[in-house]
């Protein structure tokens, strides 16, 4: 089966916001002499922490973003207007605990539950309007997939 209009279109928009989100050929450099930096000894063992489990459905993640629906549809009074403070605190709360819920954002999904139907360029734009970094694994994972459900299975009867 041939991908749909709207999957092409979604895989374009989220080739060029992934880059738009790669650092430049300064920060690059920057990078790279950090880590060729010799670094001082770790007193004990301070490895990364693990990366958070992925939750079993995203619709709980998704209710921080509540505050975003105004900006989010075409309910929005002013499209220059920036996300309001409590939108932002939601997108930095998803993207720590559980960004592949992000994916059902970009994705058109989060519509489902809105107020008015999402205007998916703003809700590609909503992390970068918001100042907030969305790690590449995470856009590669909303391609490639599992991305949870938006609700929970029902339990079998």
């Amino acid at each position: 089966m041939a991908p749909s209009k709207c999957t092409i279109a979604f895989l374009l928009v989220l080739a060029a916001v992934a880059a738009i989100l790669r650092p430049s050929s300064a920060a690059r450099v920057q990078l790279q002499a950090e880590e060729a930096a010799p670094q001082p000894p770790s007193s004990g063992s301070a490895a990364p922490a693990p990366p958070s489990p992925q939750p079993a459905e995203c619709s709980t993640s998704l209710s921080g973003l509540a505050p975003c629906a105004d900006f989010l549809t075409a309910n929005a009074t002013n499209f220059l207007a920036a996300p309001a403070a409590a939108c932002c605190d939601g997108v930095r709360s998803l993207v720590k605990d559980a960004p592949v819920c992000l994916c059902h954002v970009m994705s058109g999904d989060l519509g489902e539950i809105l107020p008015a139907p999402e205007l998916r360029l703003r809700a590609v734009a909503l992390p970068r309007a918001c100042g907030v970094a969305v790690p590449f694994g995470t856009l590669r994972q909303c391609i490639r997939g599992p991305v949870p459900p938006m609700d929970a299975p029902a339990p079998p009867s």
